[in-house]
This record gives structure tokens, sequence and C-alpha cells, in this order.
């Protein structure tokens, strides 16, 4: 997993910036299924996506 800060001026992620988290996984290892990510803010906000392979 990798993460950048998209508008961001340091190191820490704060109001009004824009994260960009990229997840990857290897296809060969991954099992068939429907596998679901989500996201977590500081404040209680979720971001949720579900994908299968």
């Amino acid at each position: 997993m990798d993460y950048t800060l998209e508008n961001g001026d340091g190191d820490t992620w704060n109001r009004g910036e824009t994260i960009k988290v990229s997840i990857k996984f290897d296809v060969d290892e991954l099992s068939s299924g429907i596998y679901k990510v989500t996201f977590f803010l500081y404040n209680g906000v979720s971001a949720s996506d579900t994908f299968s392979r």
C-alpha cells in the first residue's frame, strides 16, 4: 500500500487536503472471491468499495 498527499504541504494529512491511496494485489496469490476495502477517517466517516476476482 502506498499513499501520497496530493495537495498538502507537509507529511501530515490535514483538513482540506486530498490523500491518494494505492493498494496493489498480486493477482496470482489472490484467491477467487469477493473482497471489501474500507477506509476509515479519524472522525468516524468511512468509505467502502467491493470488488471480485
